[in-house]
């Protein structure tokens, strides 16, 4: 089933970086290397399906899974392409990645965090991979009655596309939820569509993501990270406005009290 969605995401994922991507291309860079110059990590990648592509559209990849099993058929996978010299696979989580020092231009976690225990934290410590300003993608299921039927009564147990028990409905996260889990990893969400798989053509589409259960299902999402330390430079440097002057004391009363007018002893 990844085969055929993985052209879908890898559309995705051109199509918002030749819109939203802030950084100067390579010169010289060909059409068909869209992602020259770029350094793309592929975080969750199994069996390295999107990390290949990435790489045969110009970028330098590093696929990461912390499942060793998945790492070795991804390397065994890749070795029947001489091409792909800019590929590198790690057996490593995202957090050591983190703990390493690693950033990259662009972050792709795509089809994993409905599988891991705590997305909010895995939201974050993603965010923390990407450059200021640079872009992250994420797809997963919607929580919704149509997702549990679709993928895991049908494609679980009747159709047996996957495993039984390779999801969890309760860890499908929704749109609202990883738009919340981006903005408080300090990142935009830029754009959400709907991927939909048509079983009379036998292929995945995109959605425009505003139509009637356009989000329903599964949904890939791209984000923008903030660049929190530049804005609060400027901040810094915007003169601060003055605080206002203080009243003028109010004018002398004429008013008599006690037999005095202004200071002034009034005779009797």
């Amino acid at each position: 089933m990844l085969h055929r969605m993985n052209p879908v995401r890898v559309r995705y994922v051109r199509d918002m970086l030749a819109r939203y991507d802030s950084g100067e291309p390579p010169v010289g860079r060909a059409p068909a290397k869209p992602f020259e110059g770029l350094r793309i990590l592929d975080i969750g990648c199994g069996g390295g399906l999107l990390s290949e592509a990435l790489a045969r559209l110009g970028a330098t990849v590093v696929g990461a899974d912390a499942a060793g099993e998945n790492i070795a058929m991804a390397k065994i996978h890749a070795l029947q392409d001489a091409a792909l010299t800019k590929l590198e696979y790690r057996h490593v989580t995202a957090e050591k990645l983190l703990e390493d020092g690693e950033q990259f231009d662009v972050v792709c976690a795509l089809e994993i965090i409905e599988h891991v225990n705590n997305p909010k934290e895995f939201t974050r410590v993603c965010s923390q991979l990407v450059k200021p300003n640079g872009l992250i993608f994420f797809s997963t299921i919607n929580r919704t009655p149509a997702s549990y039927l679709f993928t895991i009564l049908l494609a679980e147990h009747v159709l047996r596309w996957v495993p039984p028990g390779t999801h969890d409905h309760a860890k499908y996260v929704t749109p609202q939820e990883m738009d919340q889990y981006l903005l408080n990893a300090d990142c935009e969400p830029l754009e959400t569509r709907g991927m939909a798989f048509d079983p009379l053509r036998n292929r995945w589409s995109l959605l425009s993501g505003d139509g009637l259960g356009d989000l329903q299902m599964n949904y890939i999402v791209g984000a923008r990270r903030l660049d929190i330390r530049a804005e609060k430079e400027e901040d810094d440097t915007v003169p601060k406005a003055s605080p206002p002057p203080p009243p003028p004391p109010p004018p002398a009363s004429t008013k008599p009290v006690d037999g005095v007018i202004a200071g002034v002893t009034v005779a009797s």
